[in-house]
């Protein structure tokens, strides 16, 4: 029930989608004034990524074809754009 009742908040009351470690302590004025100067209508990942640079893969359906992306495993925290949520989520 809490994981579909937040995703039934967060599709349609919140423009951010954060989530951190229960160990973690979020000052949340301060995240609230941070991510105000950022557009949730964009697609913005905000927290540290896991590596110094994209992996570049193979595209499974075109060989000829690489794909770069970030991998990122969320470390302490992060928030996702309601907009990059949005775009994640039949893949989640």
């Amino acid at each position: 029930f809490c994981c579909s009742f937040s995703f039934f908040l967060f599709r349609f009351c919140s423009r951010w989608f954060c989530h951190f470690d229960d160990d973690n302590y979020v000052n949340v004025p301060r995240l609230v004034r941070f991510l105000g100067d950022y557009s949730p209508m964009e697609d913005w990942y905000l927290g540290k990524t896991s590596i110094q640079a994209p992996l570049e893969i193979t595209n499974k359906d075109k060989v000829s074809q690489k794909v770069k992306f970030w991998f990122a495993t969320g470390g302490a925290g992060f928030c996702l754009s309601r907009a990059l949520a949005l775009k994640m989520m039949p893949v989640a």
